[in-house]
């Protein structure tokens, strides 16, 4: 025996997750009760984000103010167009009285390419406390994202710059001497260094194709989209500038007097045959490169992929 309407909506109703559902152009046609509840408490209403809204239309208002809302616009988009089978990305929405974060999760509702788009909204705030990523030095403290969440917008990135036939830079910046840093002044003034250089990034990755990450707990990265190599290296040569600028005191760095760091930096251009773990390994690469020379300076991965 089929589910009536009724039981259906019932069903419906009754999942915890934050649940709509969108037509092909993005208007949203029905919205469960745990969506419509948390659209009140956070201040907003129904009528802003319920049925008859356009959920893209929504995604793409607020793609310039954080990388996450761009990553899910580009997302929804390429679930829209058929370009992937499903979207996922982990992103913060805290509230005022303590840090949270969610799991989107966007897939067509059938093989029918007019079929319609299911969205959902996961707490997944006690997972992501406990994840490895999730550290005092590694996203949760510092505010950038992490690893994780960094190589989703690339994938992202990178299929879009192929469609678009348009480059893509990477940056990896590693403090020098870090561990001699906390050693001599300490795990909390280390975490303030992260601080500084995580607000010190913020400022060069402001467009919705870039992004600024803690890659480990001591390496950042950075994503440039539609960005040639010799804009990039402007940029990771401002960084260290900047970076030297701050003169934050590091008695025990053999580099130098105050707190530096090695960049590596790699640009390609996305086409058949190549993937952005290609453009990961070269920015690596270029990263080593910089510490085998002393620290304290920009290399360029000019290595071009067959």
């Amino acid at each position: 025996m089929g589910l009536t309407p009724e039981s259906y909506h019932a069903v419906f109703n009754s999942i915890p997750d934050h649940v709509a559902i969108i037509e092909k152009s993005g208007v949203i046609v029905e919205t469960n009760t745990a969506w419509n509840d948390y659209a009140r408490q956070n201040g907003g209403s129904v009528e802003a984000v319920g049925a008859g809204k356009n959920y893209l239309d929504i995604c793409r208002q607020a793609q310039d103010e954080d990388t996450d809302s761009a990553q899910i616009y580009q997302g929804l988009n390429d679930i829209v167009d058929r370009q992937i089978p499903e979207f996922s990305l982990v992103y913060p929405c805290h509230s005022p009285d303590r840090p949270r974060w969610f799991k989107i999760r966007c897939r067509p509702l059938s093989d029918n390419a007019d079929s319609h788009v299911l969205i959902s909204h996961t707490d997944v705030t006690d997972t992501a406390a406990s994840h490895p990523d999730f550290n005092a030095t590694s996203g949760a403290l510092i505010g950038l994202p992490v690893r994780s969440a960094f190589e989703q917008a690339l994938n992202l990135e990178w299929r879009r710059a192929m469609r678009q036939a348009a480059p893509v830079s990477l940056i990896m910046l590693d403090i020098d001497c870090f561990s001699e840093y906390n050693q001599r002044y300490g795990i909390a003034a280390g975490e303030d260094v992260l601080n500084d250089i995580s607000r010190l990034l913020t400022y060069f990755t402001r467009r919705p194709g870039d992004m600024a990450a803690c890659y480990t707990d001591r390496v950042f990265a950075l994503m440039f989209g539609a960005t040639n190599e010799a804009v990039a290296a402007g940029f990771a040569n401002h960084i260290v500038r900047a970076l030297r600028n701050l003169n934050i005191a590091h008695e025990q760095s053999e580099i130098a007097p105050f707190v530096t760091a090695s960049v590596g930096l790699a640009t390609l251009r996305p086409k058949r045959g190549y993937t952005e773990n290609m453009l990961l390994q070269l920015t690596q690469q270029a990263l080593y490169d910089a510490q085998d020379r002393g620290g304290n300076t920009v290399v360029t991965n000019r290595v071009r992929v067959l």
